[in-house]
């Protein structure tokens, strides 16, 4: 009746497309964001302009929807389910047995409108992480973007170097939720850093310009590409006593409203 496409991927760009050319009915979640060092601001816009309704995550980006769509009657401003969700999810406990000061989850992508300023980056971030020898160091893969391959190639450098790290592709007993309440601090420049993170009470060293235009919680600490700053806000941060981890993007009773709305637009179509 209605397909649902969240965030702003090449690959969701491709069902959207699809699900255009068969006339189905689409609802699109996170559009109006920024992330001006990223592809992804381009293919979010594209899956904003083919769709038919479209719950955002903020105000202010409701109002950018509205300017591409022209529709303010199909346009909802929801808050972020992943943001949602992350608060509601049930912990466990993992890595109970690992003897570590400190935690650090380390998400990092490439930033595809200048790969050169990228890597550069993320060699500074390697060199700054290879100073916390005392603290457990846990890389998630890259999603599947332009040089990708690059930033893999050298966490693994680093796993081999640095018997504190892990580097794990796909895990099988925990989800990346699990990962964001059980670890001290995230690095890199992973959007979950600035929607999902403050829900679990961690917080995010969001590196370069990826993320660029996005609105940050106070969670969210900024840092330019250079070692000595990088290592400098990890340990001011890890440190700190006391974090506010209010979340712009958290919203009460965001799948009620979603679950009516969906059904509305279902209903009246048919």
């Amino acid at each position: 009746d209605a397909v649902v496409i969240l965030g702003d991927r090449y690959e969701a760009l491709a069902f959207a497309i699809c699900a255009k050319f068969l006339d189905c009915k689409i609802i699109h979640l996170h559009g109006g964001e920024n992330t001006k060092g990223s592809l992804d601001d381009i293919w979010r816009d594209m899956i904003t302009k083919v769709s038919d309704y479209h719950f955002t995550s903020l105000n202010k980006y409701k109002k950018k929807v509205i300017k591409i769509c022209g529709k303010p009657s199909t346009v909802f401003n929801f808050g972020s389910i992943g943001a949602y969700n992350i608060r509601c999810l049930k912990k466990i406990k993992i890595f109970k047995k690992e003897k570590f000061q400190k935690k650090i989850l380390v998400s990092y992508h490439s930033s595809t409108m200048s790969i050169t300023q990228s890597r550069k980056d993320f060699l500074e971030l390697l060199k700054a992480l290879s100073k916390f020898k005392q603290h457990l160091i846990l890389f998630t893969y890259p999603g599947h973007d332009l040089d990708s391959d690059f930033i893999i190639s050298k966490m693994k450098r680093f796993k081999r170097l640095n018997t504190n790290s892990i580097l794990i592709k796909k895990p099988k007993e925990f989800n990346y939720g699990q990962l964001l309440h059980n670890f001290d601090i995230l690095v890199g420049n992973s959007s979950s850093g600035i929607i999902e993170a403050p829900s679990a009470n961690i917080a995010t060293i969001n590196i370069g310009n990826r993320q660029k235009g996005r609105i940050f919680g106070p969670s969210v600490h900024n840092v330019k590409g250079n070692n000595k700053d990088i290592y400098r806000m990890i340990n001011k941060v890890l440190n700190k006593k006391k974090i506010d981890f209010k979340n712009p993007y958290y919203k009460k009773n965001i799948l009620n409203k979603m679950y009516d709305k969906i059904s509305d637009i279902c209903e009246l179509n048919f």
